[in-house]
């Protein structure tokens, strides 16, 4: 015989048991506690709370599940297996902006907890993001400084250009004064001295001739012998004719460089301004380019200093965000709503040993008391059902009864297409408020035979 003094009912989906602390007694010397596995359909028979009784443990019967009488309405039906899940839940999720790295677990509730909106739900292993946010810190100086030193260049790089600039526009203005002067002065001062010139030589011709018809007479009347006059005569004569000669050069050189090198020379100096405007012209381009190649240097070096500096701030967002809170009052789940359905495995965190990821939807805070039920359909079977149908819901533990509308998606559930029949995702909405329920319980669908379509055309309203 033992003496129980106390019994507790531990609630664990699908894994229900009753352990027993006995207190000692004459044939035990120690207390040791009794695990009595209890399936869950029985479980709800068991008073959470009773006066201390006397077990004998080989008079204790194993829990028998009796079902209810069967009906003429369930003796012609087909069930079908399904999970309660929550009807009513928010998802939580980190939604992290730049943080990457590591997700470890400091401290987590357990799963099943009940917290209130503000309630701290976890948190998470701070040292990689502080890490992260001290690298990013440096980038964010190093690239300020790298920006500040753009700028400055560019500063220094376009007084050089300006001052470039006026070189190169002086120097096309000389061009112009230059051709413009030749044109205008150059040219007429080469014609006016070529006519002073060929004047003097007119002049010159003109003494001369005078000179030696002064000279021809004078010695026709004088007394100088024939010989000395023939001299004279003779002298004065062949300098008139090289004047003659002279001039006549002058002319057909006068000529030539009025009608050839002027031409040419004023050709050259055209070409030598048209070299030196396009000349301008190109390294005012070259310095607008340059100019335009500082700007998008300084653009580029702000564009990177603002996305360091959003980058430092989504970090340190970020790492507030690594203590999740919760937004609404509710029953704290692991995972999501679909990993508790049918064949799915969801998560149990534990503190410095579970991680997590960023990307998907951590826990779920759910209304305790409001559910509906998952459920996978055959493909052979989702050919005769209709959305919204009536159909009864059996909870495995207590066995009570309720009365639901099936919903289904029109697509086969991916998980399901590697097998030899394809599976839908299914679901059953219940109105009705149950407590003392949790997620994860089991239930059973039961499909009517006569509700069930005969053929695929009266599905249509899918």
């Amino acid at each position: 015989m033992i003496w129980g003094s106390r019994q507790r009912v531990l609630h664990q989906p699908n894994r229900p048991f009753v352990m027993i602390e006995p207190r000692a007694t004459g044939g035990f010397p120690d207390p040791f506690p009794i695990h009595l596995a209890i399936k869950e359909g029985t479980m709800f028979r068991l008073a959470l709370l009773f006066s201390p009784v006397v077990v004998s443990a080989a008079s204790i019967p194993w829990p028998q599940e009796t079902a209810p009488a069967p009906t003429p309405a369930d003796a012609a039906s087909i069930e079908r297996p399904g999970v309660l899940v929550p009807s009513s839940a928010e998802a939580v999720l980190l939604d992290l902006q730049s943080y990457s790295g590591e997700l470890r677990f400091k401290e987590v509730l357990e799963h099943g907890s009940y917290v209130k909106s503000g309630d701290v739900i976890a948190r998470f292993d701070l040292e990689p993001i502080d890490r992260m946010i001290l690298d990013a810190q440096m980038e964010l100086a190093s690239t300020r400084m790298r920006h500040e030193h753009v700028i400055a260049t560019a500063q220094m790089d376009e007084e050089a250009a300006q001052r470039r600039r006026q070189l190169a526009a002086a120097e096309r203005q000389r061009a112009r004064d230059a051709y413009d002067g030749w044109l205008k002065f150059e040219k007429e001062f080469q014609k006016r001295d070529q006519e002073r010139s060929m004047k003097y030589m007119n002049n010159n011709i003109e003494d001369q001739r005078e000179e030696l018809s002064q000279l021809e007479a004078m010695y026709r009347e004088d007394e100088l012998t024939d010989a000395t006059e023939e001299i004279v005569l003779n002298r004065t004569r062949r300098d008139f004719t090289m004047s003659l000669e002279n001039l006549e050069l002058s002319r057909e050189r006068r000529d030539y460089q009025e009608k050839l090198l002027q031409p040419v020379e004023e050709q050259r100096k055209k070409e030598q301004l048209e070299d030196q405007e396009f000349s301008y012209q190109r390294q005012m381009r070259t310095l607008d380019m340059e100019r335009e190649q500082r700007q998008d240097s300084i653009k580029r070096g702000e564009e990177g200093l603002r996305k360091a500096e959003e980058n430092l701030k989504k970090l340190h967002a970020d790492r507030e965000k690594l203590t999740v809170r919760a937004r609404r009052a509710g029953m704290l789940l692991h995972g999501s709503v679909e990993q508790h359905g049918p064949g799915q495995v969801p998560p149990r965190y534990k503190a410095e040993r579970s991680t997590a990821s960023a990307r998907v939807e951590l826990f779920t805070i759910a209304d305790s008391d409001r559910f509906k039920v998952l459920l996978d359909v055959p493909e052979g079977m989702v050919t005769r059902l209709t959305q919204n149908m009536a159909v009864n819901v059996t909870l495995v533990a207590g066995g009570k009864c309720l009365v639901g509308a099936l919903k289904f998606d029109r697509f086969p559930a991916p998980r399901g297409m590697s097998g030899p029949e394809n599976v839908y995702e299914a679901w059953v909405d219940l109105k009705d408020t149950m407590l003392g329920i949790v997620p994860g319980m089991r239930a059973k669908v039961s499909f009517a035979e006569g509700s069930l379509s005969q053929s695929p055309e009266s599905s249509g309203s899918r």
